[in-house]
């Protein structure tokens, strides 16, 4: 598995800084977690063409988190296979309430999503950040992302475990 930081900007940050994104490359996939504007182009500057997602996370609702999903829906439009979006169910309905092309996913409210690697299963859980979005904490890695939210105590105590502690909110 592997974890490469496209943007790490504020929310309105533009190119090349952009809004908090990440690439993760396990097992022959491509996973986008959170899905600002500017992801796509992001993308094609690593080498990794938008359709070769095959899952994208956003952690938000706002233009920030999930303002590209509307350019991927419209990449998938006609693609015999689409890719999976994957959130909490809380953060599916709003999501779904603001994009143009929900029929070019395959739609999936999870708790937590498991990335079958050759000798382990590393799992992202979705944690609730109590500001309307979500962070993420990837169990096997040790890492931790609040989300939008600052790092509480709370968290710090929880995730004690965990390697990396990362906040978009800025």
């Amino acid at each position: 598995m592997k974890l490469r930081a496209l943007g790490t900007g504020g929310p309105f940050c533009r190119w090349p800084l952009i809004p908090s994104s990440w690439l993760l490359q396990s097992g022959g996939s491509n996973i986008l977690i959170n899905c600002p504007p500017q992801a796509a182009a992001r993308l094609e500057t690593l080498g990794v063409a938008p359709d070769k997602i095959s899952m994208i996370i956003p952690l938000g609702y706002t233009a920030a988190q999930a303002g590209g999903l509307d350019e991927f829906g419209h990449i998938f439009s006609y693609a015999p296979q689409k890719p999976y979006l994957a959130c909490s169910e809380s953060l599916m309905s709003r999501i779904l309430g603001r994009i143009e092309y929900p029929r070019s996913f395959q739609l999936r409210a999870a708790k937590q999503v498991g990335f079958v690697e050759e000798h382990i299963t590393e799992n992202l859980v979705f944690t609730d950040n109590f500001s309307g979005s979500c962070g993420f904490r990837l169990e096997h890695a040790g890492i931790f992302c609040s989300g939008s939210a600052k790092v509480n105590e709370d968290w710090l105590h929880q995730n004690s475990d965990c390697n990396i502690l990362r906040s978009e909110e800025h």
